[in-house]
């Protein structure tokens, strides 16, 4: 009897071994289901097989799975819990989960378990990147580099790290070693294409992203960055080409989806960009979290008895989808509307049939809901929609505003307001100016200037001052960042504005006052600001729009609006 039992554990180890192979033959030639099969039989005759559990959570992972492969894995680690490599698995599978703190647990005890492994440090380095710790990133990549450095996948994270912290030369750098390593890497050309762009090399950036789509065609990530580069460089309609292919591609690419709707909006095809914007809340990059309700959101056609519309992304943004509301009848028979709280005793002046608040509680009434930036599709479907909103919808206090103006005009001068910084993170840099590239107009005659700039900028007026001689008033009763109800009576107390894209346009859009402003050559100017009919703005008649005549010549902007004013104001 017991030599019977020998030979029967004999000849299922033997079927182990054999089902093992098997398993690993089809796993390496990425054949996971026939792997699959293999895998279960050995578990069949040997239940707690760490090889087994191991291969078929890793399995579980590659294919999409990975609420299985983590469950796999830990009874992988139950059996063997000094496995270093199932450790790092694990972590992968977690930081797949967004479970990074407990993906950072694991791969710190890989560590423990194999200080001198370089894949645990591209993997911890990777849970840095996802997080957008990108210093720590970038510390743990290199150190992978100096344990191992033939590894192409490191070279081609620390460049995406470099280039998330604007070091672009050496991110380049790195994708150049990374394509030397494997020159058919299509992720880092396409990579490197993105450095280049925000280089403004579109030439060099339009070769490099072709060549990684001639690598891998069926890539819609590819074609997505493309478009990016194209639209930077004003080639909407071959950018919405790029776009076209991504999401037959990937029906599930919401971020070409959602910049498809921003070109078609900036084209002024409204109706199909406002499809394609729907995909904002789904897009990493978009700065604002979609509100969920126990109520049903309003859909284009219904009627709403009480609607509660919630303000979405800046107030920059809030302002100009608050152009609409004077149509909000036509679809709310009631409206309540969650703006951000700097902007509640602005609007309640300005549209006093609507009820502005700042937060929701148990008396906030409502059957159906809305975002802000949806009204679009209500209201706005073909450029002619522009004639149904007011030139002007904002009201300042007129009292406060009179007030501000008699402070500041001391002598028998227009009143100028000027902003030239932009903090919005994205395209913040390339929208902004500095105040010499003001100068031109701080030349001429019989003109005063007020900032409107919001921000702490004391110090930066003071010394501009003392390096040209020229004062820009400030007024000091009002807090431009904070009181936004008192910078709309500072506005209104100008005679006309001149300023960069920021959240001071829109203020000064919506009160109706007569504004020069200057835009980016590239994407750095919003979609909005292309929709213009006789170089206004669609939006905010009052506002004059002055694109750069190329890249970072502001000085051409510039001389154009100082020619306008000449003849407007001082002739």
């Amino acid at each position: 009897m017991k030599k019977k039992n020998n030979i029967k554990i004999k000849k299922n180890s033997l079927e182990v071994k054999k089902n093992l192979e098997k398993g690993l033959h089809y796993y390496n030639l990425e054949r996971y289901q026939e792997s699959q099969l293999f895998l279960e039989k050995v578990l069949e005759l040997d239940p707690v097989n760490f090889d087994a559990i191991t291969m078929s959570s890793v399995i579980a992972y590659k294919t999409k799975n990975s609420a299985l492969a983590a469950e796999l894995a830990l009874i992988g680690l139950n059996i063997n819990p000094n496995s270093a490599k199932l450790h790092n698995h694990f972590s992968y599978v977690l930081r797949d989960l967004k479970l990074f703190d407990r993906a950072f647990k694991e791969i710190q005890i890989a560590i423990q378990l194999e200080p001198e492994n370089p894949s645990h440090y591209k993997c911890r380095g990777s849970i840095y990147q996802d997080q957008e710790k990108f210093l720590e990133a970038k510390g743990d990549y290199e150190r992978a580099l100096k344990l191992k450095n033939n590894d192409e996948l490191v070279f081609n994270n620390l460049g995406v790290v470099l280039a998330e912290l604007k070091d672009y030369n050496k991110a380049i750098e790195n994708y150049e070693k990374a394509i030397n390593l494997k020159s058919d890497y299509a992720t880092a050309y396409s990579n490197l294409s993105l450095v280049y762009q925000k280089l403004h090399q579109y030439e060099k950036a339009k070769e490099l992203i072709s060549k990684a789509i001639s690598i891998d065609p069926k890539k819609d990530i590819f074609y997505t960055n493309q478009s990016a580069i194209l639209s930077d460089n004003n080639e909407l309609e071959e950018a919405l080409k790029s776009l076209k292919i991504s999401t037959e591609l990937n029906p599930d690419n919401h971020d070409s989806f959602y910049n498809m709707g921003l070109t078609y909006l900036t084209l002024g095809h409204f109706f199909e960009g406002w499809k394609g914007y729907d995909h904002r809340w789904h897009v990493k990059s978009f700065n604002s979290k979609r509100i969920e309700f126990d109520k049903p959101i309003l859909d284009v056609g219904q009627k709403a008895e009480r609607l509660l519309i919630y303000g979405e992304q800046g107030i920059g943004d809030q302002i100009l989808y608050s152009s609409l509301l004077p149509l909000i009848e036509n679809i709310a028979n009631r409206t309540i509307i969650l703006v951000e709280k700097r902007l509640v005793e602005l609007l309640n002046r300005s549209f006093p049939n609507i009820e502005f608040i700042s937060e929701i509680n148990s008396k906030t009434i409502f059957d159906q809901y809305l975002a802000l930036g949806s009204l679009g599709k209500f209201f706005i479907n073909q450029a002619d929609d522009f004639n149904k909103i007011a030139n002007k919808f904002l009201i300042a206090n007129e009292a406060y505003s009179e007030s501000l103006k008699n402070q500041l005009c001391l002598e028998k001068k227009l009143l100028c307001g000027i902003s030239w910084r932009s903090k919005s993170g994205k395209h913040g840099e390339s929208k902004s100016l500095t105040l010499e590239d003001f100068l031109p107009l701080f030349n001429l005659p019989n003109i005063q200037f007020v900032n409107l700039q919001y921000g702490n900028v004391e110090e930066e007026l003071k010394e501009f001052e003392h390096r040209h001689g020229i004062k820009i008033l400030q007024c000091d009763s009002v807090d431009n960042m904070q009181d936004i109800d008192g910078l709309a009576s500072l506005v209104e107390a100008c005679d006309f504005v001149v300023t960069c894209s920021n959240t001071t346009t829109h203020i000064v859009g919506g009160l109706g006052k007569e504004c020069y402003l200057m835009t980016p050559s590239n994407a750095g100017s919003l979609w909005y600001w292309g929709n213009v009919k006789d170089g206004r703005s669609l939006w905010y008649p009052s506002i004059q729009i002055f694109k750069q005549p190329s890249l970072n010549n502001w000085a051409g902007a510039m001389n154009l609006i100082v020619d306008k004013i000449k003849q407007k104001y001082l002739v």
